[in-house]
């Protein structure tokens, strides 16, 4: 087997011995991937969940692949796209490029069985970063950690660009750990850059690997390291510049197409500028609201951190309202255990990560905090399960490095327990409560039967008037929805958001300046529609009448009267 990790006196740097046989380690890793594959088995059938980010990250794709530039297809005129870097839409297209077709059945069939690769690959490196630390035992439990975490599972059947960049980031920590040799610093380099084209919050890799040079006083190096995290910095920012000072952003297809609040059409630095991006009439956020929301987010960190290496505070809530069912656990097991576990959880991660530090690891702990710093700009903690992905190796190593430093047996041994626990009993429950069938009667020819979590009776609804609207509507036509992006995926319609505005007399001249043909109201999670839309079209009976809604209910489609000749 591979030797315990072991440290450099000089460089403070921690390297793995590989003069004993490696056998060991490869049939235990293997092990543990198909051990940990089994929750793919009911995944693999369909193609892979196109709704939410994904069904833009798709448009993006397509739009590569058609040689229409970074375009949103979705939009009237396709405008170009700024609000995420086109790693991940370069992806989707290869998979179009080499199946010659953009039919997204097909092609998300062959994504999700990419994306089950990404996530072999992703455990497979972390595995490897954990041993570069800890002993066999310790780097199997954290690999198991990471495996059964629900957020990486459910990111994982999505066409998200967080799987991707965990992996990238997983791969930079192994390369910038390793002597830096001009071999290593290239590929440090290259895995850094790739992952800020997967999300820009890839610029707290970079602040960690110049950082460590810093801390080692290595100055040249942190020069060099600098420059070149500047050439996809400046890349990407100088594309975004250049969109923005073209006339043709100034005056877009329509009003309000580059409105701050039109989260999918700017940027994440001019939607940041509002104080809440889903309720822009809050108006724009001081300087004193940017630091209050950067103070009660970091008060979260521990128990944010404590999710990221069990299961989120959610699905605590959902385990204990199942001990809370059973009559003695009822008095003995108290609410407040959640966030007393999860604090627990997160301050032992936390503590490790300065033991890391003090073993010479400050890139791991430098890379993890700006990470975490970054999250801490955003107006709510609601996507934070699904961002802490990226950094679930970072911050498992720092806890099973401090679990490492326990000294009684029988601690760590209740502590990887009950992190299992909460983990299987978490996967179980959503498997069997939250992994629901899905069918597609007519989508772009197919009829695709398949399962999806977070699919509920208001999905249900939603693509029922979507497959209404296929047989209804023409292609030419533009339909106003809050999930725009899925719209053109399942239809071919252009679609696009909402004007997120109250007043009825705003709202119907923004309306035709689309000019929208059809108004989609779902009740499914935050409804932009439902919430600034439907009052103007229920209020304006002489302009929009009600087309369609589904039997089961959840879900109405209003559509635009036809002017009568000469009517006013």
């Amino acid at each position: 087997m591979l030797a315990p990790a072991r440290e450099d006196a000089t460089s403070g740097r921690t390297h793995m011995n590989t003069n004993r046989p490696w056998r060991r380690d490869a049939f235990a890793v293997c092990t543990l991937l198909a051990v940990l594959s089994l929750t793919w088995i009911p995944r693999l059938r369909g193609p892979i969940d196109l709704r939410w980010d994904a069904a833009l990250y798709y448009t993006l794709g397509t739009s590569l692949a058609e040689g229409h530039g970074y375009r949103m297809l979705n939009e009237p005129g396709h405008i170009e796209a700024t609000v995420w870097p086109p790693l991940l839409p370069a992806f989707v297209a290869a998979h179009q490029r080499v199946l010659h077709t953009t039919d997204p059945v097909e092609v998300g069939a062959w994504l999700r069985r990419s994306f089950f690769l990404i996530w072999l690959a992703y455990l497979g490196a972390a595995y490897v970063l954990f041993r570069m630390h800890v002993g066999i035992g310790l780097a199997m439990f954290a690999t198991a950690v990471c495996g059964l975490d629900l957020s990486a599972i459910w990111v994982s059947d999505r066409c998200y660009a967080d799987l991707p960049f965990a992996l990238l980031a997983t791969l930079f920590f192994i390369v910038a750990s390793r002597p830096a040799t001009s071999a290593n610093t290239l590929g440090a380099w290259l895995f850094a850059a790739l992952a800020f084209l997967a999300r820009t919050v890839g610029l707290a890799l970079f602040v960690g690997w110049i950082a460590e040079a810093l801390a080692r006083r290595r100055f040249r190096a942190a020069a060099l390291r600098v420059a070149l995290a500047l050439v996809p910095v400046l890349a990407w920012q100088g594309f975004i510049a250049h969109v923005e000072a073209e006339p043709s952003y100034a005056h877009p297809p329509y009003a309000y197409a580059r409105a701050d609040y039109a989260l999918y059409n700017v940027s994440y630095a001019r939607n940041m500028t509002l104080r809440d991006p889903n309720v822009p009439d809050l108006g724009r956020a001081t300087p004193g609201d940017l630091v209050r929301r950067v103070a009660q987010n970091i008060s979260r960190i521990p128990l944010n951190v404590g999710g990221a290496v069990s299961a989120v505070e959610r699905d605590w809530v959902t385990m204990m309202e199942q001990i809370k069912q059973i009559p003695v656990a009822r008095r003995l097991v108290p609410w407040r255990a959640i966030p007393v576990g999860l604090f627990a959880l997160g301050v032992l991660t936390i503590a490790g990560a300065a033991m890391l530090v003090a073993r010479g690891q400050v890139l791991l702990a430098v890379a993890a905090t700006m990470y975490l710093l970054h999250l801490c700009l955003l107006p709510s903690t609601d996507q934070w399960p699904r961002y802490m992905v990226g950094m679930t190796p970072a911050l498992v190593l720092a806890f099973v490095f401090a679990m490492s430093r326990l000294r009684w047996t029988w601690a760590r041994a209740a502590i990887a327990s009950f992190v299992l626990l909460v983990q299987i009993s978490t996967l179980g429950w959503w498997f069997t409560h939250e992994f629901r069938p899905v069918v597609h009667e007519n989508w772009y020819g197919h009829r695709v039967a398949y399962r999806l979590f977070s699919y509920d009776a208001a999905f249900d609804a939603f693509d029922s008037g979507l497959e209404w609207l296929q047989r209804t509507g023409q292609t030419d036509q533009v339909a106003v929805s809050s999930m725009a992006p899925w719209v053109y995926v399942r239809t071919g319609m252009q679609a696009v958001l909402p004007p997120l505005e109250r007043r009825p007399d705003v709202v119907g001249p923004l309306l035709d300046t689309v000019p929208a043909t059809y108004v989609i109201v779902d009740t499914c999670g935050l409804s932009f529609t439902r919430k600034y839309t439907l009052p103007f079209v229920k209020a304006a009976q002489d302009r929009w009448r009600l087309s369609y809604a589904a039997p089961q209910g959840g879900l109405e489609i209003y559509e635009r009267r036809q002017r009568v000749s000469g009517a006013d």
